[in-house]
């Protein structure tokens, strides 16, 4: 283990005798690990170890789970090196077809004579970034339907300025710059108020992966350095760019936040530095098992958010018909509170160090949409007789704001009890065990 270039530096620390790590959290430090230490690793066991909670005492084992835990690094450790290479080359990748050309653009679009992709003829600058488009159609199918169009679009009209600035057409360069222009003031709105009072998120990175992305990127102004509200900012753009069907819709910031934070906090030398493309990759697969509660359209279709807060609702009331008649009685509809819960996956719910610990447990259950209903409940019974001795709406409404979130291990322990007291046998983790 010692030799391990992955798991070295978490063996280092427990094995340094001048840090004060209890010998109790030493040894379900040692416990994670040795189930790392394979030739593939036991998805079950690693999931209900995760779900006792990573320790925060050893820095970067909990970036390391949950890297695992949502499909980013393979279950064979021997190729987690080759996977990490081809996933970083293929967002920058989509840094070059879908950043890039936007700096290029923003920088002056009416300039015809200096900026690449809206002047007659091809610069190396459009060369060198045809090359990077096509590189990045053979790592990802998405970006493949994005750049073919975008050819198809050079084709048609190689001389921009002919283009006119109020066109809607597909193909029309001028109206692409200004569906980008707005995706990304959609993105910097929320993303500048992400985790408000979480000084990180105003601080500057130490890892920019590349100065002049922002500097440029940001066209109002240029900074000296780059904020980790920049990077987020980025991820999201790539992330809108790759999946229009879903875009780029408030609240997914909040969901990008703690990752992007536990990542980039690890100072395994492995992934120090990497924290935007490796956020970037498991925010994409959280994303595709949650992403129907950020479609309208799908509100009231199962898995929907509407769908999901009913469920919620009725479970309530099937559980605790007391404090569900009193919230019916001052008419607070379950919507009010729990639509941001279910949606954001609790993410602006808690402080978050305590979130890292609620995700702990979330991204290890194999059945997250089902068992975040549980924690809720668990939350909403936390402050029960807070919420039963409120007598208006506007009471109730700031209890469930400020109260619920109190006591995380009862809040787990609860939860945890009324999943297995009322989930579905189907939907019950077996293999999951929660050691009180």
């Amino acid at each position: 283990m010692e030799k391990d270039p992955f798991l070295f530096h978490y063996y280092l620390q427990i094995s340094n005798k001048n840090v004060p790590i209890p010998e109790k959290t030493v040894e379900k430090i040692f416990d994670t690990l040795k189930l790392l230490f394979v030739s593939k690793i036991n998805r079950e066991i690693f999931e209900s170890q995760c779900f006792q909670g990573v320790p925060e005492e050893c820095n970067g084992l909990r970036s390391l789970c949950w890297k695992i835990l949502l499909d980013y690094l393979p279950e064979k450790p021997c190729k987690w090196k080759e996977s990490l290479e081809a996933s970083r080359k293929q967002y920058e990748n989509y840094i070059n077809a879908y950043v890039i050309p936007r700096i290029n653009a923003g920088n002056n679009p009416q300039k015809k004579e200096q900026t690449s992709g809206f002047r007659s003829g091809r610069s190396q600058s459009e060369a060198t970034n045809k090359s990077n488009i096509e590189e990045t159609k053979t790592s990802d199918k998405k970006a493949e339907g994005n750049v073919k169009s975008n050819k198809s679009s050079q084709k048609q009209k190689s001389v921009f300025f002919d283009d006119h600035p109020l066109s809607t057409a597909n193909d029309s360069q001028w109206n692409s710059f200004f569906k980008d222009q707005k995706l990304w003031e959609d993105i910097i709105k929320d993303t500048k108020r992400t985790r408000s009072t979480t000084e990180f998120f105003r601080g500057y990175t130490d890892y920019p992966l590349e100065k002049l992305y922002t500097q440029e990127f940001v066209l109002e102004k240029t900074y000296e350095k780059e904020t980790h509200i920049d990077v987020i900012s980025r991820i999201l753009f790539v992330y809108g760019k790759l999946n229009p069907s879903v875009g780029y819709v408030q609240g997914m910031n909040e969901v990008l936040a703690p990752i992007y934070y536990c990542f980039y906090n690890d100072l395994n030398p492995i992934f120090v530095g990497r924290a935007e493309a490796d956020a970037f990759h498991c925010f994409t697969k959280l994303m595709k098992e949650i992403q129907n509660g950020f479609m309208k359209k799908l509100d009231n279709t199962e898995g929907g958010i509407q769908t999901r807060v009913k469920t919620l609702n009725e479970t309530l009331k099937k559980i605790d018909k007391q404090l569900w008649t009193h919230l019916e009685k001052y008419k607070v509809n379950p919507q009010f509170y729990s639509l941001k819960w279910l949606m954001l996956l609790l993410a602006q719910e808690f402080s978050i160090d305590d979130l890292l610990k609620v995700w702990d447990r979330l991204l290890a259950h194999p059945k997250k949409l089902e068992y975040i209903n549980y924690l809720c409940l668990s939350m909403i019974e936390n402050a029960r007789e807070a919420l039963i001795k409120a007598d208006d709406f506007a009471a109730i409404m700031l209890t469930l704001q400020k109260d619920v979130t109190e006591d995380l291990d009862k809040i787990f322990s609860t939860g945890y009890r009324l999943y297995k007291q009322y989930a579905k046998p189907e939907e019950i983790a077996q293999h999951i065990v929660l050691q009180e």
